[in-house]
């Protein structure tokens, strides 16, 4: 389960030198540009700063950069925003940013009082006062609650970083607690196991860590004690990405699991038996727990499984006796099975019930089984709007309330929230963001592209309905391809109001590597495969040109950390098909990733380009990689690189690397590198605002938007 907070957001770090300068191999003298990988180097600094000097001043001079720059902010702080929350134990929490607190709010109100369209909300904690009294930029990194506890553990990063720092809270006196449990900055997790004591998988020093930089060990630390006197309960190999230790309630009954996670795609289950000893679990390296619900556990298949005289296929839901689990038996059924047009997604559990979320034709459908008598009743599905996407909301297993959120390209956010006890799947409430302007005006159209290898590959192309197919139109193209991640229909009122307004076109492409067909679509793009999500893009690249949306010289296309690879791949395959490129957080050296913070972590995604038994890998990466296929007798289109020093999940000198060595070959080089924001771009709303003016001032001038913005 943990595997897929990772998996979601692309991840994480291993220990690195005071300077982040990754340990010495033997690559390390034929690469003339590896002290740009000190992060905090004097040298690279200095560089780093030379560099964001040169591009903010030419596409911050653009006429109405300040307007720009002052809209965006308007739309990431606007008081309009769907207050979106936790619910637990009768109150939804919801973190905050706005124009008064660019840092954010972290609040309370009833559920009752939620359900209203006039909300009152009790503060809990302010970011930016905290910040200021404490004199550090600090984060919201999320929150973990106690089960009929009045504590919680808030999760605190600096500038935006991965690592964090955990401070128990109590929720009766609205303070941290005085002598509560708390944690040094570090990588990996606190749990609760009990109102006095926590699970711990931190740095704890050497050889606490795997090669990736998450926990190998696992401690159990109670109140009252030294951090240092915590007891030790499991250990993992410094070879396996991580282990992690949490507790799954239910009002039926839940489980206290280890799961040990050997790579991405593949971990190992232990469960916390009566006499409170950790047992293995008899299930496929490849599957996936994602709920109990008393004696029935719920178990995702990455791969098909022969089980007894059962066989299960792929992308199944299983529900297995958990009694049996714990003895080392399987016994159990199929719950939810894909078919050749539906796809799982995700789950939620309720008191009485689960919720799927399953994709059909990269669009969202939601399905009902509701818990009644010791058996599931036949699923009932959800309304949603059409080419949507739903995203489940946090709720409470001891609730039967939900909420759903649909959004499309055309259709801001709606909040829909279901009281799941009343007979009829109707919303018992209803909030939406008002659109920041007219869309009658503008369509969307999926459309399909044929790969090298005659697959179909779907995309979604958002524009006005006047478009003319003449080549002309600006058009920019957005991917990713990796880690099982579904690209589905999403709005953005930036997009919307500073690309689509402006007269431009926008793509999203749905190429392999992703989720959006299931495990196989995922699979397809794995490692040695992994051209496979490049003819992918390339593809719908052509495609778009053929039918006279765009041409070469008008289309642009955008990717962030695995999509920055991406883009980088397609800039040095296909340098004739683009104008820009916006190429953001990347991946760009395949044959170094894995030793540079937390890439060894996702060897499972590309491989190893130091496999001493698999030769052919480190040739196939190199063919790829961005880093080594740049050359300076060829013209690339213009190029936007961007990053951050305080990303600790992709390394810095990715970015600062391939900006340096293709300037010194004499390309044109965009280079902006944020000081916070980490590797998703959280935290200050002021230079998240800047940083995407910039990105668009980028466009309008590489694809020759007027002057005026």
């Amino acid at each position: 389960m943990f595997c897929l907070v990772l998996r979601g957001v692309f991840l994480m770090s291993v220990c690195f030198s005071p300077l982040g300068l990754a340990t010495s191999d033997s690559s390390r003298g034929k690469d003339p540009y590896l002290w740009l990988e000190e992060i905090q180097g004097t040298r690279s600094l200095s560089w780093v700063n030379r560099e964001n000097h040169r591009s903010v001043k030419k596409l911050s001079n653009m006429k109405g950069f300040t307007k720009l720059k002052d809209g965006i902010f308007s739309n990431l702080s606007s008081k309009n925003k769907i207050p979106h929350g936790q619910l637990y134990e009768g109150h939804v929490y919801n973190f905050w940013q706005d124009q008064k607190n660019k840092r954010g709010i972290w609040r309370r109100t009833t559920l009752k009082n939620y359900l209203n369209s006039e909300i009152s909300w009790e503060v809990l904690l302010n970011l930016d006062e905290l910040s200021k009294k404490e004199n550090v930029k600090w984060t919201w990194g999320g929150v973990t609650f106690l089960r009929g506890g009045p504590s919680c553990l808030i999760a605190l990063s600096r500038e935006g970083r991965d690592a964090f720092e955990s401070r128990e809270f109590d929720l009766q006196t609205i303070s941290f607690s005085k002598f509560g449990f708390t944690h040094k900055e570090s990588k990996g997790f606190m749990n609760w196991e009990g109102r006095d004591s926590v699970y711990m998988g931190l740095n704890f020093g050497k050889g606490s860590l795997t090669k990736s930089g998450y926990p190998r060990i696992i401690k159990v630390w109670k109140r009252g004690e030294p951090f240092e006197n915590a007891k030790v309960i499991f250990k993992g190999d410094e070879n396996d990405l991580s282990v992690w230790a949490y507790r799954i309630d239910h009002p039926l009954g839940g489980a206290t699991l280890i799961e040990r996670s050997l790579s991405f795609y593949e971990s190992i289950y232990y469960i916390k038996n009566k006499q409170n000893q950790f047992v293995k679990l008899p299930l496929p390296k490849g599957a996936t727990i994602y709920g109990v619900m008393g004696n029935k556990v719920f178990v995702h298949l990455k791969d098909d499984w022969a089980s007894q005289n059962e066989g299960w296929s792929m992308g199944s839901i299983l529900v297995l006796e958990k009694d049996k689990l714990i003895k080392g038996q399987i016994k159990g059924a199929s719950f939810y099975r894909p078919n050749e047009e539906r796809f799982f997604e995700g789950m939620s559990f309720l008191k009485d019930g689960v919720m799927i979320h399953q994709i059909h034709n990269v669009t969202s459908e939601v399905i009902y089984f509701k818990y009644e008598g010791g058996v599931f009743l036949s699923p009932k599905k959800i309304n949603i709007p059409k080419m949507s996407k739903v995203s489940i909301g946090l709720g409470d297993t001891y609730e039967n309330i939900s909420f759903l959120s649909f959004e499309n390209f055309l259709n801001p956010e709606t909040l829909a929230i279901y009281d799941l006890n009343e007979s009829t799947l109707s919303p018992v409430a209803t909030k939406s963001t008002p659109p920041p302007f007219s869309l009658e005006n503008f369509t969307v159209k999926q459309f399909w592209a044929e790969s090298k290898d005659k697959t179909k590959v779907p995309y979604f192309l958002i524009a006005s309905k006047k478009m003319v197919t003449d080549g002309k139109n600006p058009t920019l193209l957005y991917g990713y391809g990796g880690f099982e991640f579904s690209l589905l229909p999403f709005y953005s009122s930036t997009v919307g109001q500073h690309w689509l307004k402006r007269g431009g076109v926008y793509v999203v492409a749905n190429i392999r590597g992703g989720g959006e067909f299931g495990p196989s679509w995922h699979q397809a793009a794995l490692k040695k495969r992994r051209h496979k999500s490049y003819e992918d893009f390339e593809a719908v690249s052509e495609d778009l040109i053929k039918r006279g949306v765009t041409s070469p010289k008008k289309l642009a296309i955008e990717g962030g950390s695995n999509g920055g690879l991406l883009v980088g791949v397609m800039m040095t395959k296909r340098p004739d098909l683009y104008k820009a490129i916006v190429c953001q957080v990347p991946l760009l050296d395949m044959l170094r990733y894995s030793k540079l913070l937390a890439g060894s972590s996702w060897i499972g995604e590309y491989g190893d380009p130091d496999d001493k038994e698999d030769k052919e890998m480190r040739p196939y990466l190199k063919s790829y990689s961005p880093y080594h296929q740049v050359r300076p007798d060829i013209s690339y289109p213009d190029v936007f690189l961007l990053t951050s020093r305080s990303d600790d999940r992709v390394h810095p000198g990715h970015a600062r690397k391939m900006a340096k060595k293709m300037l010194d070959q004499g390309h044109k080089v965009f280079f902006y590198e944020t000081s916070e924001g980490g590797h998703s771009g959280s935290g200050d709303l002021l230079e998240k605002s800047f940083t995407l003016a910039l990105k668009f001032s980028y466009l309008y001038y590489s694809l020759g938007f007027s002057d005026e913005l």
